[in-house]
Parts: structure tokens; sequence; C-alpha cells
């Protein structure tokens, strides 16, 4: 449970909730602040300019974004490792920070603005869809509100929010911007292009001592070795002891009861209707079929009647959407046509062109399947009870080896893991979740635990940082076969150069791609469209894929790769029609883009330039109260 909580409160939703960015702590405010009486304890969690934010105010925002975030069982120990209290006192500070500044500026809201607010509002209005005086009052008499408290909060919300929306107001992108980033986003591009590849079997000798030591030192970075960390580590996988889970017999004969369904293909017939204006279209369109006639055919005659013919396809008779089809189509063998019927879109013949048989597999079948299952969805409870067992291990003070040997646990140990997976030797490390392990470690410090985290798989693991080798280059000696082999790999491509550039001229001089390379056995091939953000994919070097969009048709660019030499050729510039009405479409939706991206700059902005104003000193001791209410911390 507690890792579920952990895993909620790092989603998407709950960080817009409880971390909370700029725009939402601007733009979101309401009356929360106007609701609170005096703070019970006497204490103030934050001092902003001439405001203080009470603890009691701070508890109210912290439970609103539990509750609004789902997180309203989270461990008290846990929300305060999160930080959500002090991630909710900071969107009270921002509140305070706007509302001095509105006053300030003396920026107040006008009766007529407060009357049309209240009246607007759509939680006010009664059973004919309009403002209603007792909905109004009965909400201020549940809220515990005078009608004077109410009409102030919503004058200084008014006021709050001319403020903000004056900094964005004219914030726009304009639209010049738009349409040129819009042209310089879409632009496609194509070239042909052919590959030198070095011979990696070329001879090129060894080096003596002294270009050996000049090679290293001219290019040490490229043998600079990445963070190493050393990590213990506790992994609960469910897969791990899924085979070690009793299924009882009983227990499969009662999966397979309740899943019957599961294990069934209902009987299924392939369909074709026709639909009529009347009965008597549809008595006389029966009769033609019986005759003899074909079904689409009488369907294609009567149209003028105003017939349809619809292939239904193959269903099941919980997919036809009328109980009048349904009777109808399932009392048919393969071949028959119905009797005319009424259903719910009108009078109607249906058609089965095949039957096909239901079937169900027997328990036997299905039986490992089932038992399979069963130890999954036991497994995954005996590993999310272990994890519980764990977290309280931890949190009472135990080490991982303690934790681990009071609950017959392993704790692995790694020597050496990179940030990208590997080890000390450059092998790829068989990891736990690799993506969100790698990221807890490189998150946590020396001789530091994580929290316990939740993987993809319903497992759970919990690490230690055990020590941390900072990124180094080692000395030559150490690495002195690296460093031979690359230099000799520098000596290849030296080799290959003149060829390259040699092929190059020739392109130059206006020879194909496709000419030369069947002149001199390269391989050659093309891009197809490229764009400057990456669309479209080719093995080109970096260096030419931004070369094609600063060149003209026709311009010639050589690049280094990891093998050889490639050689480019600029065939295609297509650029954006920006008459199109698609691209106009496509041009506003950019300029709102880019226009919201300008207003939460400025408002970034502004906040920064608040808190220079007005002093903001917070409190941490009164701010840990939050989680504990009791005082028990």
């Amino acid at each position: 449970m507690l890792a579920a909580m952990r895993k909620t409160a790092n989603s998407t939703f709950a960080k817009i909730f409880i971390f909370g960015v700029l725009i939402i702590s601007f733009g979101a405010w309401g009356i929360a602040d106007y609701v609170s009486g005096g703070s019970t304890l006497g204490t103030t969690a934050a001092y902003v300019g001439d405001d203080e934010i009470s603890v009691q105010e701070l508890s109210r925002a912290y439970n609103e974004s539990l509750r609004q975030a789902n997180l309203g069982q989270i461990e008290p120990e846990t929300a305060q490792a999160l930080g959500l209290a002090n991630r909710a006192l900071d969107s009270l500070v921002a509140q305070s920070l706007v509302d001095q500044e509105a006053i300030n500026l003396g920026l107040a809201a006008p009766d007529s603005a407060v009357v049309r607010a209240i009246q607007s509002n759509p939680n006010f209005r009664g059973t004919t869809g309009q403002f209603d005086r007792a909905v109004y009052e009965g909400f201020l008499q549940f809220s515990g509100l005078t009608e004077r408290a109410y009409v102030a909060a919503i004058r200084q919300e008014i006021a709050r929010r001319q403020l903000l929306e004056s900094m964005v107001s004219g914030a726009g992108a304009p639209t010049s911007l738009s349409k040129r980033l819009y042209a310089w986003r879409n632009e496609t591009r194509s070239a042909t292009y052919l590959t030198i590849e070095i011979d990696e079997t070329t001879d090129v000798g060894q080096p003596s001592d002294s270009e050996l030591n000049t090679y290293f030192e001219e290019n040490k970075e490229e043998f600079r070795r990445p963070e190493l960390r050393a990590v213990s580590y506790i992994h609960l996988d469910p897969a791990e002891i899924q085979a070690e889970i009793e299924v009882s017999e009983q227990e499969i004969e009662n999966s397979y009861q309740s899943r019957v369904a599961e294990f069934t293909v209902p009987e299924r017939r392939t369909l074709r209707q026709m639909l009529l204006s009347d009965e008597e279209t549809a008595v006389a369109a029966l009769e033609r079929i019986r005759a003899g006639e074909d079904f689409a055919d009488v369907a294609a005659d009567v149209t003028g009647s105003g017939s349809d013919v619809i292939d239904l396809g193959t269903m099941t008779r919980g997919q036809l959407p009328d109980p009048a089809l349904q009777e109808a189509a399932f009392s048919l063998e393969e071949g028959e046509t119905s009797e005319a019927t009424e259903g719910v879109f009108g009078w109607f013949l249906v058609q089965a062109t095949d039957v096909l048989e239901g079937s169900q597999q027997s328990l036997d079948e299905v039986r490992d399947t089932i038992r399979n299952d069963i130890a999954a969805s036991k497994a995954i409870e005996a590993v999310y009870k272990l994890s519980t067992d764990l977290d309280d291990q931890l949190g009472g003070g135990a080490s991982l080896e303690e934790a681990a040997e009071n609950l017959n646990l392993t704790v692995n140990k790694l020597d050496a893991v990179s940030q990208s997976g590997r080890g000390a030797n450059d092998d790829l490390l068989e990891l736990p979740e690799a993506p969100q392990f790698l990221a807890t470690l490189y998150d946590t410090e020396a001789g530091m635990d994580s929290l316990l985290v939740e993987t993809s798989s319903n497992g759970y693991f919990v690490l230690r940082t055990d020590s941390i080798m900072e990124s180094q280059v080692p000395p030559l000696d150490e690495i002195r076969a690296a460093v031979v082999e690359a230099w000799a790999t520098e000596k290849r491509f030296e080799r290959a150069k003149p060829e390259a550039e040699a092929a190059k001229a020739m392109l130059e001089e206006g020879r194909t791609v496709e000419a030369v390379s069947e002149e001199k056995g390269y391989n050659w091939s093309s891009t197809g469209l490229l764009t400057r953000e990456g669309a479209g994919s080719a093995p080109l070097p970096s260096v030419i894929r931004s070369q094609l969009f600063e060149g003209k048709i026709g311009d010639v660019f050589m690049g280094r790769t990891f093998g050889g030499y490639t050689i480019a050729v600029l065939d295609v510039v297509n650029e954006v029609n920006m008459t199109d009405a698609d691209t106009a479409d496509d041009v506003d939706a950019l300029g709102r883009e880019l226009s919201r991206g300008i207003g939460s700059d400025l408002l970034a902005q502004f906040r920064d330039a608040l808190q220079d104003e007005y002093s903001v000193t917070i409190k941490q001791d009164v701010v840990d109260q939050v989680y504990f209410p009791g005082g028990v911390n």
C-alpha cells in the first residue's frame, strides 16, 4: 500500500495537484483562505511580506491537495519525505504575494463584477437553470460562511485574476513568428548518399611511445570512464516465487466455473440484412427470395421502395443490437432467410450465409493456464505483503541487511554500476526494472537508502548507494591496448580520407551518386524525406543532417561515421505551402502553444519579482506539524 501511494504521488496527476506548476498556482486559487479561522496552534508556517500563513491554513490546503490526488491514506512519514506540505505552502505563498501586490496597486472589483461572478456560478443554479438564491444560501450555511465573508473572497479573487491576466494580456506570439517557426519545423528535404567504409584489416603498424602519448593526451576525453556506483539492494519479484506457490484442485475448479465464459466460444452467424420501408415490401421481397432469386439482387431491385442491404459480418447473438434481429438471425439454418420482421430500425429480412457452432474448452484443456494465473495472483499478493513488512522494518531503523535477515530475504550487491546500466568492464548488467532502478540509484546519495519502489511487474525494490566512484580518465598504462586500437582506427580513417575527398570532388563536378558508386563499388541509397527536428530516418552523420537544411539543391556534404565516410548530395527541398487551409489551422494551433509558453514564462518571472519585493520566511518546524496533527513527530 505504501509503495502504491508513493507511486501515485509520483504520477503526473499527483504532480499537478501536489507539486503544482506555476500556472496552476496562479490560475486555480479559490476562496479556501477565507474559510479559515484563527490557528488553534497559535503558530505561523510562513511570513510573506506583511502577511502570515497559519499552520491551520496550511493544513487545510495540504489536506485538499491530498484529496485531489487521491492520497488521503498516505502515511505521514511518506508525505513528509516527499515534501508534500511544502508544496502546498508554496502555492499559498504565491497566492499571498499576488494578493499583496493587488492591494498595493489598488486593484478592486466593482460590485457589479462580484454579482455577475456569483450569479453565473453553475453551483448556485436551481431546477430552472438560473441563479437560485435558496441554493446560494444553502451553500453558505453548509460552508459555515457569512455572505459578507464570501463576497469579500470573491472580490479579492477577481482582483487577483485581474492582476494575473494583465501580466499575460498581449503576450501572444506574433503570427509572423508562428508562420516562420511552422515553416522551419515542417520543411522537408532529401538527399542521395554513398558510403566509403574503412578497412579494419589494414595493417597500420604500431605507434611509438611518443606517438601514443601524444594521441592519448589529445583524445583523453574519449577514454573517460563514467561515474560508477556500488549498490546493495533487495528485489521482491513475484515471478521468482510463483513456481513455489501451491494451488489446490478446488481453487482451479472454482476459478474455471467463474471464468467459464472466457473459455467459451459462442455460436456465431455470418449475416446480411435487408431493411425495408414497410411490411408489404418486406413480404414481397421474401417471396422472391424463396422463389430462388438472390438476396442481394432482390435488395437492389427494391431500393426504390426505400430498402437497403447491410453485410453484418460474423456476429454473436449479444453483438446484435436489436432483440428482434437476435431472435430472427439465430433461429436460422445456413442459407435460410427469416420471415419479414419488424425491429427497432423498421422492417427487415435477415439471411444466414454461414453458421459457426459454439464450443467450450474443458477444464483439462485450460487447467495449466488457470493454475498459472492463480499462482501469479497469489505471488503478487505475497510480494505485496512482504513489501509492507520490509517497509516497516526499514521504517523502524533496520538496515537492508538486518531487514533481509529478519524476513529471510537476499541482499544483492554490485560493485560498479554506471548510469547506463553497465559494469566496470562495460558489460550490460541484469537489473530489476533497469530504467527505474538506475534513476533511483543515481538520485540516492552515498550511504543513503532509497524509498521502496514498485515496479511495472508488481514487484518492489529498495536500494542503498554504498559508494560513488567519480568519473575519471584512467592512466595510459591501464588502458594501453584500447588506446592503441583507437590510434589504429584513426590511422585507417586518415588513409581513407583522400578517397572520400576524391569521391566528393566527382559529385561536385556534377556526376551522380549512383554513377560514382557503380564505378567505385560503393554502397549508395536515398534518405527519404527528412525534417530538421528528426522526422525520417537515415544513417547520416549529424553534421551532414544539419548541413542539408543550410544548403541548396546540388550541394555536396561529407561527414565521418563510426565505420567510414558518408558523402551526400541534396536532391529535394519541399517548402511548406503556407496558403493551404490545413496549414493555417496548424499555424493557429502553434501560435496558441507559443502564447501559452510565453504567458507561463511571464508569470514565472512575475512571481520571482514579487518574491524579491516581499520577504518570505518559512518556519519548517511549523510546516512539519501538518504531517502529524496529533503532535507526534
